[in-house]
């Protein structure tokens, strides 16, 4: 029996009905993030800006808002911080053969601590703004005088 070139038979089928199911799943839970229903609790997360330079430590005050620098959302309002601790970071000595401690003194480590009203989604976690927020999480903020890369390093949930 000979099959015509192009013909579409059960394995086509397949394949595009896993495609379809794979991403209306996709599309149902980043829905069911973004719309989370329920209620609203007050959240407070610290974030870690490393290697700030010295000029732009002072940037960032207490009472801003700080924004997601991809969706714009509002992640809430910086209720501390904390921009004293020099910036170190271990890097690899090719001489010795060791990691080495190495200090920048004209750099710094900001430490941002951010109130929000978040939700909890189960299985997925704190959402603020529609962006998940988890201790770990690397996020693009943006506050009114400067933009960064963080990583959030706590997190607590305010009664």
């Amino acid at each position: 029996v000979k099959k015509k070139k192009g013909a579409f038979n059960a394995v086509d089928a397949l394949i595009i009905l896993l495609v379809v199911g794979i991403a209306a799943i996709f599309i149902v839970s980043r829905l069911s993030f973004n719309e989370a229903a329920g209620e609203k609790i007050k959240l407070e997360y610290t974030v870690a800006i490393e290697g700030v330079d010295k000029d732009f430590v002072d940037k960032i005050s207490a009472g801003e808002r700080v924004y997601d620098s991809s969706s714009k959302s509002l992640l809430g309002t910086v209720s501390s911080l904390e921009n004293e601790t020099p910036y170190s970071v271990f890097e690899y000595d090719a001489e010795t053969g060791e990691m080495v401690k190495r200090s920048y003194p004209d750099r710094y480590t900001v430490t941002v601590t951010v109130s929000a009203k978040a939700q909890f989604v189960e299985g997925v976690g704190y959402s603020v703004g529609g962006c998940r927020v988890a201790v770990g999480q690397k996020m693009s903020l943006r506050f009114p005088n400067y933009s960064a890369s963080a990583y959030c390093i706590g997190m607590r949930v305010v009664k």
